[in-house]
């Protein structure tokens, strides 16, 4: 078999920002099942202010958790395909944080922007999905 023929087959190699996208995006996930635990423990105990809100905002959470957990995932494995949504995230996180630092503080806005650009600027660098030669626009 011809080098050629070989490497054609051979998976690419994951970029280094990827990864970094991955841990971002794993992270993300992590402190969002961490948000979800703390309304499952309020729904339990009965403190919730508002039970109908808690379930509401528990089940968002839960939902936007595995959908990062997943886009973790497959960015470690490298593929290209969360790219975009990394990007359209991390992105829609930039105002939440500064809420975050308006409302609760800068010791926690900031931090949260810091995350959400890290995750911004690592996805943006990862090239994006080749598509096939055939694809019409």
């Amino acid at each position: 078999m011809s080098p050629a023929a070989s490497s054609s087959t051979d998976p690419a190699p994951v970029p280094p920002q990827a990864y970094t996208a991955a841990g971002v995006c794993g992270f993300q996930a992590f402190l969002l099942f961490g948000a979800a635990a703390v309304f499952v423990i309020a729904l339990v105990r009965g403190t919730a202010a508002e039970p109908t809100e808690a379930v509401m905002t528990l089940v968002v959470a839960l939902v936007f958790a595995t959908l990062l957990a997943v886009m973790a995932v497959h960015w470690w494995r490298g593929s290209r395909w969360p790219r975009t949504p990394t990007i359209v995230w991390n992105i829609l996180m930039l105002p939440a944080a500064f809420t975050l630092a308006s409302s609760s503080g800068l010791g926690v806005g900031i931090p949260f922007a810091i995350v959400a650009l890290v995750g911004l600027s690592a996805a943006w660098q990862t090239p994006p999905p080749q598509l096939p030669e055939d694809t019409a626009l």
